[in-house]
């Protein structure tokens, strides 16, 4: 079941987006981290195996649907029309400096998430990475989150014109801040709340609560 969410899940998002082939790659290159690759080969192999299919599927469904309704049954139009997409999103003819697409990217941050807790989840994910006492979920769940983050930063620097100018780029990272609260909330729960009545949710609400504040406050 594992191996039909998987391919599922990335024939969906390739269905929906260029990016979807980034979610794939970085769940593999995650699971490969937090399992290992001498002790879970196979397995990787599987799920490798799986993944591509899902997104060369929905690859070859998206471009059969863009034959057919936009470069009207000519290969050379379709083709000729995505090569000037990427060209355009990637920056070619821009002449932005890097410093803008950088600016950019901190004031989408600032709006999306809040700087202070954008950091936190961060913070969060290279902790519960890095700790081995931690309990074993938690570090492969961290270890998934750093494996989303760093594939759609590579997504963001590869089309740095479309990643500087829209906004909604940004959301890719709300997959490892959402996991990296949710580390931060465990951890703060237990360290400083072991004695207060639902000390989980007292934590995950003043979590909620900044969120919430600083996007009233935008």
């Amino acid at each position: 079941w594992g191996l039909v969410a998987i391919g599922a899940s990335s024939f969906l998002m390739m269905s929906s987006d260029w990016s979807g082939a980034v979610f794939a790659a970085a769940l593999w290159v995650g699971a490969l981290v937090a399992w290992g690759w001498s002790a879970n080969r196979q397995l990787l192999i599987r799920v490798a195996c799986v993944s591509a299919t899902g997104v060369v599927a929905g690859l070859i469904v998206f471009l059969v649907q863009s034959y057919v309704h936009e470069a009207h049954g000519s290969a050379s139009k379709l083709f000729g029309d995505y090569y000037q997409v990427w060209q355009y999103r990637a920056g070619k003819d821009s002449g932005l400096p890097w410093y803008w697409w950088l600016y950019r990217q901190y004031y989408f941050l600032v709006e999306n998430f809040s700087l202070p807790l954008f950091l936190l989840a961060l913070g969060s994910l290279g902790v519960a990475a890095r700790t081995r006492t931690r309990a074993v979920e938690h570090r492969e769940l961290a270890i998934f989150g750093l494996a989303v983050f760093f594939g759609s930063l590579v997504y963001q620097l590869a089309v740095p014109q479309a990643s500087g100018v829209h906004v909604y780029y940004q959301f890719y990272y709300a997959i490892p801040v959402a996991i990296g609260l949710y580390l931060a909330a465990n951890f703060f729960a237990k360290r400083y709340a072991p004695r207060l009545k639902n000390g989980s949710l007292v934590v995950a609400g003043l979590l909620f609560l900044s969120s919430a504040l600083w996007t009233v406050h935008i």
